[in-house]
């Protein structure tokens, strides 16, 4: 799924099906999809700068560690390739829905809340959740789109683009005060720079 968020549109993009062969699991896919699609010298912190979000063959089967999502971007912190590795309940509501990534490019001119419902898309504005904590994002968020919608969000760190940021994700359901935090890189100052505040995926039903 590539998601614009300079135009508010998106779309559903098939890959060559040999990629799923020759880069497996949710970081090879990323990495791949980085290459493909970022132009060469493209500013970390810019528009052209593409965020990734994939999962891998096993990302929501039973299992241990089969929830886990992988974020990549070219990094703020380093200029290189960089990703990271979080579990979350976005990861779940990706398979579900069939979707192996999210590519986000562009960049939102106001704060906005993109949200994935099965194979659909809606950009919502998020003026009211930019400057929060993520503590407090994460509690408006679930009253609004359900306490099983897996979020993956930034807070004022990475609304103010430092080098390097942790990036914020509810593993989802009804736990309290439950967090995981993907880091390395600075990725999500690379969100951050975006105009792009959280993301939702709501379970599907």
């Amino acid at each position: 799924m590539w998601v614009d968020l300079s135009r508010q549109e998106w779309k559903t993009v098939k890959y060559p099906a040999e990629w799923a062969l020759m880069y497996v699991g949710g970081r090879g896919l990323a990495a791949r999809l980085l290459w493909e699609y970022m132009p060469a010298g493209a500013d970390p912190l810019g528009p052209e700068n593409l965020l990734i979000m994939a999962v891998g063959p096993l990302s929501g089967l039973p299992g241990p560690s089969t929830g886990k999502l992988q974020v990549a971007a070219k990094s703020p912190l380093t200029g290189g390739y960089g990703d990271g590795n979080v579990g979350t309940y976005m990861s779940i509501e990706m398979r579900k829905a069939g979707i192996d990534a999210i590519v986000f490019s562009g960049a939102s001119r106001q704060p906005v809340t993109v949200v994935v419902e099965g194979n659909r898309v809606s950009f919502e504005p998020a003026d009211d959740l930019w400057g929060l904590d993520t503590w407090t994002t994460e509690e408006r968020l679930r009253k609004r789109y359900g306490r099983f919608a897996g979020i993956v969000e930034i807070g004022p760190a990475g609304e103010n683009l430092p080098r390097e940021v942790r990036d914020y994700h509810k593993p989802g359901g009804p736990q309290r005060r439950e967090a995981r935090h993907r880091g390395r890189h600075g990725l999500k100052e690379a969100k951050g720079g975006s105009g792009e505040r959280p993301v939702q995926g709501r379970p599907l039903r």
